[in-house]
């Protein structure tokens, strides 16, 4: 029987995890954007959040969180009062993954969350934050509301605009 090294081929490994290679965004087909999006609402908030704010969000050391319902994205955008604090890192997260070359996420869905987390925030504590100006994100909004795999949660939200 061969022993596990001996089975392991390095080239495999190494386009694995592209290693000696510039990685560049996945191309997804449309097709597959309503799975991803429903997926990265569904999943659980640490995965939606930036690396510094995981090790937070796993110790229970985010202040936003104490005490919170809320785990996943959908629950946080769909939250009557969600956590300024956690509004602002899931948009961060977005706003870097949409434009990110080697972000695993598609950039539509990204940026339609992106979109999405701003108008929350706007409606929810009437802040602003985002270096866009009003017109640029109703541009955003109009060509999110195009997009044929969007959630039905997200359209009403995004229909609802600022």
């Amino acid at each position: 029987m061969a022993n596990l090294r001996d089975r392991i081929q390095p080239e495999a490994v190494a386009r694995l995890f592209n290693l000696g290679e510039t990685t560049t965004r996945r191309s997804w087909s449309k097709s597959e954007y309503g799975r991803i999006l429903r997926h990265q609402l569904d999943a659980p908030l640490i995965a939606c959040t930036p690396c510094s704010s995981a090790d937070a969000l796993v110790t229970g050391d985010l202040p936003a969180l104490a005490g919170s319902e809320i785990k996943t994205l959908r629950e946080l955008l769909m939250h009557p009062a969600p956590p300024m604090e956690l509004l602002r890192l899931t948009k961060q997260f977005f706003k870097e993954a949409g434009h990110c070359n080697d972000h695993p996420l598609p950039h539509e869905v990204a940026i339609v969350l992106y979109y999405s987390l701003i108008i929350v925030t706007w409606r929810q504590h009437r802040e602003w934050i985002t270096a866009l100006n009003i017109q640029d994100l109703t541009s955003g909004i109009a060509w999110s509301l195009r997009q044929t795999w969007l959630d039905e949660q997200i359209r009403t939200l995004l229909e609802a605009g600022v």
